[in-house]
């Protein structure tokens, strides 16, 4: 049988100040991609702009309450890098 190449595995960040949300999501996402948490929207902008150049995250959950940074001011942050 011909063997396809391998698809890439999508990269994924789950954004959330609850612990348990983001083992849940966790958890159902992983069969899908690599995941990756961050636990409020100024780590979200900070990894997802550290990602640009080599691996970006091809799919991003956001939270819109958080501390530090909502998810609406994430977006915009994410949106500008």
């Amino acid at each position: 049988p011909v063997r396809r190449p391998e698809a890439r595995f999508p990269r994924i960040l789950i954004v959330d100040d609850d612990s348990i949300a983001l083992m849940v999501l966790q958890y159902y996402l992983a069969p899908y991609g690599r995941v990756e948490t961050a636990m409020d929207g100024k780590e979200a902008a900070e990894r997802f702009a550290a990602t640009l150049a080599s691996d970006a995250y091809d799919v991003v959950f956001l939270d819109l309450m958080m501390p530090r940074m909502d998810g609406h001011q994430a977006l915009r942050a994410i949106r500008d890098a």
